[in-house]
Formats: C-alpha cells, structure tokens, sequence
C-alpha cells in the first residue's frame, strides 16, 4: 500500500501529464473512485472521469501550466493539508494549498483546493 504522500505526489503528477487516459490512470492509482473535488471557482464534481475532465480543461484555459508540490503534507485522523505551486507562462506563479481527506488505503477520498 502506497503512503499518503506516495498518494499525493501521484495526484499532483497525473495534473502535469497532457493525455487524458495517462491522467485517468494516475487518478485510478491514487484517488477513491467517488472522490470529490471543488475549490472557489469550481463547484464540487465527483469521480474519477469528472476530475479528469478538469484537468483536461485546465490545459486548454491555461496551455503549458504545470504544478509543483513546495511542501510535505500535513496529515492527522485521514485529513490533510500540502502547500503547491502552479506556473502559468506569461502569467507567472502562484502558491496555492489542498485540504484532503483520504481513506484507511491512503487513497484519496476528498479535495478542496485553496487557489
């Protein structure tokens, strides 16, 4: 069984990988299939597809983005917290922090995103 922090680096990888089966395969790894995810400009979607799609969309808004982990995570009772960054050519970058919730398999269960 992969480590919560095994779990979120695979998260934030599948983010920077450009074909949509390649990030649907990330997600299967390290993602509950009926996780959720929503931050301030995104209301909350479920599954594995629906995150995809975001990040899909993400590409096509924001072309050549990529994110970074800046911190370890923070983790206590399956909730937890890690610090990233997003780089946007031509715009810059822009810190940025993820509040989880993840199952007794480490495998991610919920995502608020603070962007």
């Amino acid at each position: 069984m992969k480590t919560i922090t095994e779990n979120i680096r695979q998260y934030v990888d599948a983010w920077n990988t450009k074909d949509e089966h390649e990030v649907l395969a990330g997600f299967q790894q390290c993602l509950s299939p009926g996780c959720t995810y929503n931050d301030k400009n995104t209301p909350t979607v479920t599954g594995l597809q629906s995150i995809t799609d975001l990040v899909m969309d993400s590409y096509k808004k924001f072309p050549g983005r990529e994110f970074s982990l800046t911190s370890e995570p923070e983790c206590f009772d399956n909730k937890g917290r890690y610090y990233w960054r997003v780089t946007i050519p031509g715009q810059g970058e822009k810190n940025c922090m993820d509040f989880i919730e993840f199952d007794a398999d480490n495998k991610i269960t919920h995502i608020v995103g603070f962007v």
